[in-house]
């Protein structure tokens, strides 16, 4: 880290706030991880939509999925 940023690092503040985690599942998941993205964050599942309105979320647009050129086509 450059001694110019050091001094940063005090004053940053978490990337996540640990009371706002909620643990959706605690186990294994009796599916591949293929079945478990089709079924649950794919564009035709309605999961994630569910999901956000039982937590009654707010302004949240999600797009479709599309190919990452920066992660060579990783999603």
């Amino acid at each position: 880290v450059p001694e110019d940023c050091a001094d940063l690092t005090g004053q940053l503040q978490p990337f996540v706030k640990e009371e706002v985690l909620v643990s959706v599942f605690n186990g294994t998941f009796p599916c591949t991880a293929e079945q478990f993205f089709n079924n649950l964050l794919s564009d035709d599942s309605s999961y994630i939509t569910e999901y956000r309105t039982a937590r009654q979320d707010k302004d949240i647009n999600l797009g479709q999925w599309h190919v990452a050129d920066e992660y060579d086509g990783q999603q």
